[in-house]
């Protein structure tokens, strides 16, 4: 058909489909200038954190005459320490607080009854660390203002939709750890006087067990990774990611109270300061944990509050779906090379400094006073029974 013969209709076909056309175009170079603005601010903020991360480096050698420069991983050590000292310190007085119940209810009046007393205990037992780490995020927040390793955490999600598929994939890997810790925990119980941490006991009603729900799995969640993640390991991060991931995933594993789950808690949370560190986001870390957390859950709540047939066949079928979704995720991250989106993780940091990282971390004395005492606290149930 000539030009000259097309209708009327046509012409507004061709003109619509031109539009259609533009406008796609626009779009898409629009997506495209996004991206390159995204790749632009990650390249700068890698290029600021290598600027800061050598002038870190070279704190603590000598600068004219006799003088030195103040060593900023000494400062942080020392920071890192005082919050887990108020940590501590907070824990300590909740768990005080929560074995005499009755004298304090007595002070205001109130009888409790033994039930009472029982999910008091509990509910302050999982309250009190939350607490207690959310001051402990607030000292190291006033302990690293004004320097120049401000905390900016990051709570926000990463734009890219494939980041979800890490969740179920860190599920996978969770579970089969905590199937690893059950094997460790009976091979404990027969070379040392090791006693598992008593269940919690989940009430009947619905009400009760969301409660306990929000307190297992998402205060823990929230409230670690803003620690651990959104400040230890984000001040730690100017030296290294790889030597912020181990030592903060050392913290965890000191902050714990139960030694067989040791190695469980290590793996869990070196691989979410990866995540941390490639996504820059710390919303992320505590997706993982929560969804790992509401499994175990699954399985708890199965075991208390369903009959003997129900609760086997719940968890039959809760094992496969994880193997299945799990893997399923895994294997899709894979082959959709979702890598590429974040920031790519570097060879392990040398430091240019006279002494190692991990040496001059050590000469804060805070720091190492607060790990030998965390490391007692653990490993101590092994051989005296309380």
């Amino acid at each position: 058909m000539q030009p000259e013969e097309w209708t009327k209709k046509d012409l507004e076909m061709t003109v619509q489909l031109e539009r259609i056309t533009a406008e796609n175009a626009t779009r898409q170079m629009e997506r495209i200038r996004q991206e390159d603005i995204r790749l632009y601010q990650m390249r700068k903020q890698a290029e600021q954190q290598r600027a800061v991360s050598q002038q870190m480096a070279y704190s603590g050698t000598h600068t004219a005459g006799r003088r030195r420069r103040a060593d900023w991983l000494v400062y942080t050590g020392t920071i890192i320490g005082m919050s887990l000292l108020i940590y501590l310190l907070l824990l300590a007085a909740g768990n005080e607080l929560a074995a005499n119940l009755a004298e304090p209810a007595r002070f205001f009046g109130v009888e409790l009854s033994q039930k009472q007393q029982l999910r008091t205990q509990q509910a302050l037992s999982l309250v009190t660390p939350a607490l207690a780490l959310l001051t402990a995020y607030i000292a190291m927040w006033l302990g690293m203002h004004g320097t120049p390793l401000p905390l900016k955490s990051n709570l926000r999600m990463p734009k890219q939709k494939a980041v979800w598929l890490l969740i179920p994939a860190f599920v996978g890997v969770s579970f089969i750890l905590s199937i690893m810790t059950s094997a460790f925990q009976a091979m404990l119980k027969q070379i040392t006087v090791y006693r598992q941490p008593p269940e919690i006991k989940l009430p009947s009603s619905g009400t009760g067990v969301l409660l306990y729900l929000v307190g297992i799995c998402v205060l823990p969640a929230v409230f670690e990774e803003i620690f651990l993640r959104g400040a230890v390991q984000q001040v730690l991060g100017h030296w290294g990611p790889w030597f912020a991931a181990v030592v903060t995933a050392v913290i965890s594993v000191v902050m714990g109270n139960d030694f067989a789950k040791g190695p469980e808690v290590f793996v869990q949370s070196f691989l979410l300061g990866l995540a941390a560190y490639c996504t820059g986001s710390v919303a992320l870390c505590i997706y993982m944990r929560i969804s790992a957390s509401m499994l175990m859950f699954a399985f708890m709540a199965s075991a208390q509050l369903m009959q003997g047939v129900s609760s086997f066949a719940f968890s039959v079928y809760l094992i496969v779906l994880v193997f299945i979704v799990g893997g399923g995720a895994a294997a899709a991250a894979v082959r959709l090379n979702i890598a590429k989106y974040f920031q790519a993780l570097p060879y392990v940091y040398e430091s240019k400094s006279k002494r190692s990282r991990l040496e001059r971390l050590c000469l804060s004395p805070m720091f190492v006073l607060l790990m030998v005492v965390f490391s007692v606290r653990l490993i101590l149930p092994l051989f005296v029974v309380s």
